[in-house]
């Protein structure tokens, strides 16, 4: 168990769980991570002080976190194995990381949980690309996936907001921490223009959307000068705090 909760960890592959974890990880098994059930205990605090409501949630959904390493792949979750989650720790992780990653694959099994019918949200296929729809050629999501996106995307940027206004980290975390709101606030922005003018919605989502706009204002307007100083020119889909650093200096205090 996670310290302090009834959720199980794993550091270790289960056969189980085998055939899902190669479909996500084009193919390759998963590879033992060190034990991380202290850090990930210290993020869900973070997450409880910050947002007692949302820590509930995740507590409600989420039965088992399995960490693992392997050079292919990223964190995910699916239904396949709905109530876990699948996080691929990089060699640095601390309980920042783990903040951002479980609101992100905890935010999954929570959109699951309360979509489980796509027709109340999307009046037509709700496997339909986005690209599609926009012309975006390059937009493979469908519209079903990037309302996921953008619900995780509102959790991450409530919860990381929330640890900075709260000075939960100080120094090379916080740091950190600036850095992992900013980028998950540039694809929240992007991802709600690709959304916002689509006629394919039904009424109950066009409130969630509405919901998503709020959330994204609120943080924004809070932390503008933050968000915005950031340079990400570097990062890949992942953020990685040592391109992070390279562009965006440690502030340097005195004594």
């Amino acid at each position: 168990r996670i310290p302090g909760t009834e959720i199980e960890y794993s550091s270790h592959p289960i056969p189980l769980f085998a055939p899902i974890c190669r479909r996500a990880c084009s193919g390759s098994d998963l590879n033992e991570s060190d034990n991380h059930s202290e850090a990930i205990s210290r993020a869900l605090d973070v997450i409880h002080s910050v947002d007692a409501e949302s820590h509930r949630c995740i507590e409600t959904v989420t039965r088992q976190v399995v960490t693992f390493s392997t050079m292919d792949g990223e964190s995910f979750a699916t239904l396949a194995a709905h109530g876990a989650i699948f996080l691929r720790t990089p060699s640095d992780c601390d309980e920042v990381f783990f903040v951002e990653d479980l609101a992100h694959q905890c935010g999954h099994l929570l959109f699951n949980a309360i979509t489980l019918d796509r027709s109340e949200l999307i009046a037509i296929e709700p496997n339909t690309p986005l690209g599609k729809l926009t012309g975006n050629s390059h937009e493979e999501r469908t519209l079903h996936v990037i309302l996921h996106g953008v619900f995780t995307e509102c959790l991450m940027a409530l919860i990381l907001s929330g640890a900075l206004e709260a000075d939960l980290f100080e120094g090379r975390q916080r740091h950190e921490l600036q850095g992992r709101l900013s980028l998950i606030m540039r694809r929240l922005q992007l991802d709600l223009n690709r959304i916002r003018d689509l006629e394919v919605f039904t009424p109950a989502a066009r409130d969630l959307i509405e919901s998503f706009e709020e959330v994204f204002d609120g943080v924004y307007d809070r932390g503008k000068a933050g968000i915005t100083s950031c340079d990400l020119r570097n990062q890949p889909y992942t953020f990685c705090y040592r391109r992070f650093a390279a562009l965006n200096p440690l502030p340097l205090t005195s004594d």
